[in-house]
Formats: C-alpha cells, sequence, structure tokens
C-alpha cells in the first residue's frame, strides 16, 4: 500500500469514526441491569399488572424475586419496616398482604370494590386505598382489617400522607379536586379544585407544597398545603402522570413524567417553573425517588423496564427488563439490615461477665427535671452500649422522617405523644429511650412521657446527628 493510499484509508476511518461519536449516547453506556453504585440499600417494588404479581428488585446486586397477587394489581405499598407489602387489584374487590420474609401472600382482605393505588402513613398504622367505589379504604396494618371507607370526590387516584401523619391528600380524577383528609377524624375536611384529571402528587419533604399532575391538561398544579389552595399552575408535556421530588446539590427539584409522550419535566419549586424537560425514549409511568432523594426510579409499561437515575449526574445509569408492565413503584426498605442485632462492642472481662449473668449496665447520664418527674440526658456512645444488651423501647419521635437508628421500635412524633397512648406500653415503669435528629424534638417527647407518668425516660440530648458523627449506623428505611 503506498503513501498516497494509506492517507485516503486513515481520513475514511476518520470520517467512520467520527459519525459513529456522533450518533452514540452520551454519558456512561450501560448494559441492561448492569450494576452502579447504589444511593442506598434499599430495594424497588413494583406492580405488574399484566402479570398478577409484584416485582422486587435490589438495584445495588440486580437480584430480584416475584410474588403472586390478586388480578390486574396495579399499586402496592410497604411497611416502614420493611416487613409487609399491600397490593391492589383491579380485577377483584380485595388487598393482598404478603410476608416479605415468606416471600409470599398471607392473606386478603376485602374491601368491596377493586382498588388502585396505595398510601403507607408514615407511622406504619394505616394503608390507605383508592377504591372504585369512590371511597379510600383504611386498613388497619396492626390486623389487617378493614377499619373504615371513607367517601372521596369521583375517581380518586393517588394519596399522600403529610409527614406528621395527621393528613392524607387525595386526588380525584373526575372531580378535578385534591381531597384533603383528617386521618384521625377519618372525614374529608377540605376540597382543593385544580386542574383536569388531577393523577399523582407528591410532596415536599417539609409538607408544604403538594405538586399534582393534571393528566387531562398538561398542567401541574401547585398546592400551599398551609394555604390550602392552588398558587401556581404549571405547564409541562402531553399526559402528565408520575411526579416525585428529588435533591441536586442540595436543592429540591420535581421531576415529572409526561406520560403521553416519552418526556420528562424538570421543575424548579422555587420559582415554579419548568428548567428543562428531556427524552426518556420510552413512555414514563410512575416516579419514586430512593430515600435519600438522590436517585429516581422510573417505570415504563411499553418498554417494560425500571430505569434508575442518578439524579446529581443526570443520566440514566441502569435499566431492568421486568418482563412486562409495570405501574406503582415503592422502595423497600433493607429489612434485614434494620433489624438484624446489632454488632458488638468489644468489652472488658468485666462487662462480659456481667452481660452473662444478665446483670444490668452501669451507665452515664445527666438527669433532667422536669413537670412530673425527670428524665435522664445520655449520649450517643452510652446509647450504643446500651444497645448492646438491649431492655428498653426506642422511639423515634423526629418529623419529617430523617434517618432512624438500629433496633427503633416505634415512630411517633415528638408532638403527638399524647395521640399516640395506645401504642405506648402500659406499665409506667418501662424503660424508653426517644430520639430525634439533633435533641429539641425528643427533649420535648421526653418531658411529655414523664408529665404522662412514666418513670424510665431516656434521650439522646443530640440525636441522629451526634450518632452518626461518632461513627455509629444510621438507617434510612422509610418510604417518601
Amino acid at each position: 500500500m503506498n503513501e498516497k493510499t494509506w492517507m485516503i484509508v486513515m481520513v475514511v476511518l476518520a470520517l467512520a469514526l467520527g459519525l459513529w461519536w456522533l450518533s452514540t449516547p452520551k454519558g456512561p453506556r450501560m448494559e441492561m441491569g448492569q450494576r452502579a453504585a447504589p444511593a442506598a440499600e434499599e430495594a424497588v417494588a413494583g406492580a405488574q399488572g399484566g402479570l398478577n404479581r409484584l416485582a422486587f428488585v435490589d438495584p445495588r446486586t440486580g437480584s430480584r424475586f416475584t410474588v403472586e397477587v390478586g388480578p390486574a394489581t396495579h399499586g402496592v405499598g410497604v411497611l416502614p419496616d420493611g416487613s409487609k407489602a399491600y397490593a391492589t387489584s383491579f380485577g377483584a374487590d380485595e388487598i393482598s398482604v404478603v410476608d416479605l420474609a415468606q416471600k409470599k401472600t398471607v392473606k386478603t382482605i376485602s374491601i368491596g370494590a377493586k382498588s388502585h393505588h396505595v398510601e403507607i402513613s408514615p407511622d406504619g398504622r394505616w394503608a390507605y386505598i383508592t377504591a372504585a367505589d369512590d371511597t379510600v379504604a383504611v386498613i388497619d396494618t396492626r390486623t389487617d382489617t378493614l377499619a373504615a371507607k371513607i367517601a372521596v370526590p369521583p375517581g380518586p387516584m393517588y394519596a399522600v400522607f403529610s409527614p406528621d401523619g395527621r393528613f392524607a391528600y387525595v386526588t380525584s380524577m373526575k372531580g378535578g379536586v385534591v381531597s384533603v383528609l383528617d386521618v384521625e377524624a377519618q372525614q374529608v375536611v377540605r376540597e382543593i379544585p385544580v386542574g383536569k384529571g388531577p393523577d399523582h402528587a407528591a410532596l415536599t419533604p417539609d409538607g408544604r407544597f403538594l405538586y399534582v399532575a393534571n393528566r387531562n391538561d398538561g398542567t401541574v398544579s401547585v398546592i400551599d398545603t398551609q394555604q390550602g389552595s392552588v398558587i401556581a399552575t404549571i405547564p409541562v408535556g402531553k399526559g402528565p402522570h408520575g411526579v416525585a421530588v428529588v435533591e441536586r446539590g442540595g436543592k429540591l427539584l420535581v421531576f415529572v413524567g409526561n406520560r403521553g409522550e416519552t418526556t420528562i419535566s424538570i421543575i424548579d419549586p422555587t420559582t415554579n417553573a419548568v428548567l428543562e424537560t428531556f427524552d426518556l425514549g420510552v413512555s414514563p409511568e410512575h416516579l419514586t425517588p430512593s430515600f435519600d432523594r438522590k436517585t429516581l426510579y422510573i417505570g415504563s409499561i411499553p418498554a417494560k423496564q425500571l430505569f434508575v437515575y442518578d439524579v446529581e449526574r443526570g443520566e440514566i445509569v441502569q435499566r431492568f427488563d421486568v418482563e412486562g408492565e409495570i405501574h406503582q413503584i415503592v422502595v423497600v426498605p433493607p429489612r434485614q439490615q434494620a433489624r438484624m442485632p446489632m454488632p458488638r462492642m468489644p468489652m472488658e472481662p468485666e462487662q462480659e461477665k456481667g452481660k452473662e449473668m444478665g446483670m444490668p449496665m452501669e451507665v452515664e447520664y445527666e438527669l433532667v427535671e422536669v413537670e412530673g418527674g425527670s428524665y435522664r440526658n445520655i449520649d450517643a456512645p452510652t446509647l450504643w452500649a446500651m444497645l448492646q444488651q438491649k431492655d428498653f423501647l426506642l422511639i423515634n419521635v423526629h418529623i419529617p422522617y430523617a434517618g432512624e437508628l438500629p433496633e427503633t421500635d416505634l415512630f411517633i412524633p415528638f408532638n403527638a405523644i399524647e395521640e399516640n397512648l395506645d401504642k405506648l406500653p402500659e406499665d409506667k415503669d418501662t424503660k424508653i429511650v426517644v430520639y430525634c435528629r439533633s435533641g429539641p424534638m425528643s427533649a420535648k417527647a421526653a418531658a411529655t412521657l414523664v408529665k404522662l407518668g412514666y418513670t424510665n425516660v431516656w434521650n439522646l440530648e443530640q440525636g441522629m446527628r451526634e450518632w452518626q458523627a461518632a461513627g455509629f449506623p444510621l438507617l434510612t428505611n422509610k418510604a417518601e
């Protein structure tokens, strides 16, 4: 080959490589189901109506399993402790109860109508089911029985609980409103008109603003929950459906899946304007954020896939073929991690001997006098040591949810202690430890418990911040 011919070949190859590069999607190219760095130790569950099952996928490992449920399932909800899931049915009037440890349906609950979506209350006490008879069916998750049916405007679609669990917001597609439900009273206390065909909705973490996708007019309504009215209407794409609040660079963003096309709109909640719209390539269905809001899970019925979107990087990093349509998606807490025994710290021989004999450990604390008695302030290393021989009830009182300590037993808002007496032990001498994120909320909760007559109350003085700073594990197990 002479020099001239060689040069021609090289030019042709360069042009071919350039055309290939221009036609290739930018960013990391990942094969189906290839692993990326996980945002958190969590799994994802999706309702697969055409296959009458729930599909569970672990993005960290790619492992998955399925559980058969009722016909034409559309909705799924998982308890905060990761013990049970609830699945709706378009084909029957039953709710399937799934034991996640056994990976099977263990019970069905008749609600008298076909059902759509599931939403679990922050404390895990209630499962709200939007039903075809224009009601919200309320399931008591302690007994897995139907506790109430709340009449709402026609076509209930989706429910969202406020962070403190006092209210639930229910969209009604045919009624064109969002109903505000008082959870304790189990009744509608307000109806807020929105756009045409309100579908999915999502709250900001502080519970102040509710974003509602109006499927039939291509808009998103923004509700100020304190005012109880719409403060903005944002045009997005065709057929907006899924909505999720995520976080990028310390700032919140609202993602809206436009199911009538193949795009996702990104809204800046500080201006309530669309920042950008990107093409997913397939029609998006449900959108669900990870616990830390740094990852977005996107389901697509036409593609029969679950997409994992890295919010910080702004790109799809994983795709999982789920072999069928996928509807409501929820994040599943890492139950095994949350409930497994605490790692044991090395002990001095005397301490180990005391443990074997069942003797109580000596701990340092600060006595705090309050109305009705006193409680004990402790630091993170002390609580860690106490957990090695756990003999107390551990209660997370922080709102909104900001993580939890291992072996947490209950979640009760600091300002709702008296309203949750049924969850507390009858024996007022029971040892109770409370904590929040940084201390103020748990101090108030501790004082309330003492005022109610509890005599053995302990408080993690500087909360989860000190706990994490000391190097102890902090879990993020609740779904948004």
